[in-house]
């Protein structure tokens, strides 16, 4: 039995679904005789639900996780170099990086506040250690990433990696549709310009009126005073 495989098939689940599930890949390896792979998978803990929510990004949502973890490099890095500038830069960035994976989260299911600050806390311990992004990577999780916690994190196999979903190709354009858009941006560009300078024309007419409106103020309060 290819354990490694199994074991990645088995944090691909739903977590009701895992007990069962590992029960019966346990009697599989049983049967075939494996005793070495029937103990490895007996010992697999069932992830929470902040767990199994980060093994799905990082299935369903490679290249957000992607981000993160190249986020997490550059972070790292700017506090090694004490570079202030980069770092309030990437802090914006950290931000919404981590909201963002959680608003994917929450599309995958139902989050609680309390699961909601488990993955924010997962994802920011991964940002901070390259140990925990390893970690998350594997897409093995089995309960929330706590840098004051490390003998939680479940050992990082290079073995097999994490069948991650392909980015959707983007489609090729029309090229009829194409053309006919940048026909009307162009159409769009050449009306801009024009009334742009419409617009100019308009604002030099607005000052010499305002001009002669001043003079003609100006005349009007001399004749009232009898100057």
């Amino acid at each position: 039995m290819d354990t490694e495989a199994v074991i990645t098939e088995l944090y691909g689940l739903k977590p009701g679904e895992f007990t069962a599930a590992r029960n019966a890949r346990v009697a599989e390896a049983k049967k075939d005789g494996d005793t070495k792979a029937a103990e490895a998978i007996s010992a697999l803990r069932k992830p929470s639900t902040a767990a199994w929510l980060v093994n799905q990004l990082v299935r369903e949502h490679s290249e957000e996780i992607d981000e993160l973890l190249r986020l997490g490099v550059e972070l790292r890095a700017a506090h090694t170099t004490l570079d202030g500038a980069k770092l309030r830069e990437l802090g914006q960035q950290r931000h919404r990086t981590v909201r963002g994976l959680i608003k994917l989260a929450a599309g995958i299911h139902s989050l609680s506040a309390a699961v909601e600050r488990e993955l924010e806390e997962t994802l920011t311990t991964a940002l901070s250690d390259p140990d925990a992004a390893a970690v998350l990577e594997a897409g093995r999780l089995t309960t929330t990433l706590r840098l004051d916690d490390r003998a939680s994190w479940p050992e990082v196999t290079t073995a097999l990696p994490v069948k991650r979903a392909k980015p959707k190709s983007k489609p090729k354009p029309d090229k009829k549709e194409l053309a006919e858009a940048e026909a009307a941006f162009r159409s769009a560009q050449d009306e801009c310009a024009q009334a742009r300078r419409e617009l100019d024309a308009a604002r030099e007419r607005l000052a010499a009126a305002e001009e002669r409106l001043g003079e003609a103020r100006g005349r009007v309060e001399r004749l009232k005073r009898g100057d």
